[in-house]
């Protein structure tokens, strides 16, 4: 699995979008690149006409968040250094029941899973709650930029 770390985001993500830059960002990405990369990283590396990144943009804007049950989508702002990037951008996330929060969630967001998840066991009323349930990633290109955040790679901020 591939980290990001300070000096590849900003080689990514750092200058105007270039089409060979913008299409790297769009593979570093992978699912997240609709979502995370401004317009104008999705116009030039849809220039490059690059089949695998075009599969991973789609046909469109950025697709609708997941309404499933268990979804959770966090929103991070993105600092003003990284231009390609969207200024806030989603983390798609889902609660999965019986399992553990994953390990990839930055310690901010996994303490406010456990506070999440301990208020929500106490509801009386809502007892398939009790079985315990865990914040993972909606989907695997999620966990790069997870494990960026949790290394302090990216600042993850608070959620």
């Amino acid at each position: 699995m591939a980290t990001l770390d300070r000096d590849r985001m900003r080689a990514l993500f750092g200058g105007e979008p270039t089409p060979h830059r913008a299409r790297s960002a769009v593979l570093a990405l992978g699912g997240l690149a609709p979502w995370w990369l401004t317009d104008a990283a999705v116009a030039a590396a849809r220039g490059m006409n690059h089949p695998v990144a075009n599969a991973l943009l789609g046909s469109g804007g950025p697709p609708r968040p997941s309404d499933d049950p268990g979804s959770c989508w966090v929103v991070c702002a993105v600092s003003g250094e990284l231009p390609s990037l969207r200024p806030a951008v989603v983390l798609p996330l889902r609660w999965v029941r019986g399992e553990p929060h994953s390990d990839w969630l930055p310690p901010a967001l996994r303490k406010l899973a456990d506070d999440v998840a301990a208020q929500v066991k106490g509801i009386k009323d809502l007892p398939a709650y009790r079985d315990g349930w865990g914040l993972r990633p909606a989907f695997e290109s999620t966990r790069t930029w997870m494990t960026a955040c949790s290394r302090h790679s990216i600042p993850a901020g608070e959620p």
